[in-house]
């Protein structure tokens, strides 16, 4: 419990601040519109649209530690720090919705980066693990700085520990950008599994400019779920505005 940020609701577009009217969600090339269906909730029953449409996401606290060896990853010479952050979430349906055949089938999880104070530097992502990962089974990953970044399997030697930092396991099919100015990367996550319910981990080295003493970084999360009889459902939190999400600071300098 030490390490939870924050824990939010998931849920239909509809119920977010100032949303666009949601499109059906029924296939009606599978079955005629339900009975009970009702037009503010986009063609979804209402017990579908107002109990089950849901999804709870709980966010752990950004996990951090400086790159001790910037020189394998640093060659302008700027003097920049660079940390590796690990972000974690979990995800998880309600009975209702299980019992539906419920599953969460994508995730577009997404971050913003400030830097502590506004007269300070912005702080830029120099990668992000994974970039692309699209097939192969959940498997445990380390990522290795020296002499590139690269991402590969956990089973290395006991003389290459020191440069090596160990991940976790990591799920296909993942995809990541470093997002607008470098300052907003974002993962989309496609399972083999069909079902993302449970914890995942990214990660992220951030590159912080001369007079950058930390990071703030804010964090959410939008996805899609679907059941046996219905077209995936989008959900997201209630507050999508980047400066109305809860804020962590990261990489500050020891005082």
């Amino acid at each position: 419990m030490a390490d939870a940020w924050f824990t939010e609701e998931l849920v239909p577009p509809h119920l977010s601040p100032a949303a666009p009217a949601p499109a059906k969600l029924w296939d009606a090339e599978d079955e005629e519109e339900p009975a009970d269906a009702e037009p503010q909730t986009g063609g979804v029953p209402k017990d579908l649209a107002r109990e089950t449409a849901r999804a709870i996401l709980r966010v752990d606290k950004p996990r951090w530690g400086a790159v001790e060896k910037p020189q394998q990853i640093l060659r302008s010479g700027s003097g920049s720090r660079f940390i590796l952050v690990r972000l974690s979430f979990q995800l998880d349906l309600p009975q209702a919705l299980r019992d539906r055949g419920g599953l969460f089938t994508f995730a577009h999880y997404s971050t913003y980066l400030w830097p502590k104070s506004e007269q300070e530097p912005i702080p830029q992502v120099y990668e992000i693990i994974p970039r692309d990962l699209f097939e192969g089974e959940p498997r445990r990953v380390s990522v290795k700085l020296a002499p590139k970044i690269s991402l590969g399997p956990a089973d290395v030697g006991a003389g290459e520990i020191g440069t090596d930092f160990t991940l976790g396991y990591v799920e296909p099919v993942i995809v990541g950008w470093p997002g607008e100015d470098a300052r907003a990367p974002y993962w989309e996550l496609r399972p083999q599994t069909k079902n993302l319910i449970g914890t995942r981990y990214l990660w992220a080295i951030i590159e912080m400019p001369v007079g950058c003493s930390g990071v703030q970084i804010a964090s959410k999360l939008e996805g899609e779920v679907q059941t046996r009889y219905w077209k995936p459902i989008p959900l997201g939190p209630r507050q999508r505005d980047w400066t109305e999400r809860p804020r962590e600071t990261i990489g500050a300098s020891a005082d």
